[in-house]
């Protein structure tokens, strides 16, 4: 995983671990809030920083999920990228620590933004496939089980009556 160095004019407001949404799949990952950039860094992806000024919309959503949702915080871009983050903290925070740091935000024109990446919310679809194939595994366990007790009864059956 690349790191992005914090520069010397840049202070740290927070990082926490979480989820870090794409295309259906996830990654653990941090995301760091400074005063001046939002950084990504995904344990399968890499790591991206998104200047603050380039940030178009933040806001909260529920995620699907097999037995439970949870919310995400969304961040859109002005180059039609966005985040889907899962947090372990609040994430109604996390969207008031963004928008006060972007209010404050120096415009960084010089500051490459990364390429945009599919993103999208969690689907339940997985989870769900995932379920289902470990029903069919146990239903042919279950008949392979019934089907030998049932051999061993035929083969172990007296012959003949007396």
């Amino acid at each position: 995983m690349s790191s992005v160095q914090i520069k010397p004019d840049e202070q740290v407001i927070r990082k926490e671990g979480g989820r870090l949404y794409r295309s259906g799949g996830r990654s653990s990952a941090w995301l760091t809030l400074t005063n001046q950039r939002l950084i990504v860094e995904a344990f399968l992806g890499g790591t991206s920083a998104y200047p603050l000024s380039r940030v178009t919309q933040v806001s909260e959503t529920e995620a699907p999920a097999m037995l439970i949702s949870f919310k995400l915080l969304n961040v859109t871009f002005d180059n039609g990228d966005s985040i889907h983050f899962g947090l372990n903290s609040r994430v109604d925070f996390w969207i008031n620590l963004i928008e006060e740091a972007r209010r404050n935000a120096p415009d960084l024109p010089d500051e490459p933004m990364p390429e945009p990446r599919p993103a999208g919310p969690p689907s339940a679809l997985p989870k769900i496939l995932i379920g289902m194939i470990a029903a069919a595994v146990l239903c042919i366990c279950f008949m392979t089980v019934a089907m030998s007790a049932v051999v061993f009864l035929i083969v172990m059956a007296p012959v003949g009556g007396s």
